[in-house]
């Protein structure tokens, strides 16, 4: 993961390294982090917003499974190219930083 967000608590740091190793693993080709984690809005209970790209079509639940057992905190993923309008608000608004 590119050091983008150099002040990420290690305990997350270590998380979406593990996220993105999941991620690619299972064939995604692109991962981007979105929410509080990018603007350094973290507290007790902050979670991990990941929104994806180039997914195995149908493989979208046994991803988040995974990544609900293999990570320490809760994590929401978008699945961007099954875009709503949530998924287009990202993109809109810039909110997508690119982490692998």
């Amino acid at each position: 993961m590119p050091n983008i967000l150099p002040d990420l608590p290690n305990a997350y740091r270590q998380n979406l390294n593990r996220a993105v190793e999941i991620l690619q693993d299972a064939g995604c080709s692109d991962v981007f982090l979105f929410g509080s984690l990018t603007h350094g809005n973290i507290h007790e209970g902050t979670d991990i917003d990941l929104a994806v790209r180039g997914c195995p079509a149908g493989q979208y639940f046994n991803i988040l499974g995974k990544l609900f057992y293999e990570l320490d905190y809760p994590v929401d993923l978008i699945n961007l190219d099954k875009p709503d309008a949530f998924a287009h608000f990202l993109e809109d608004q810039g909110e997508l930083v690119q982490i692998a």
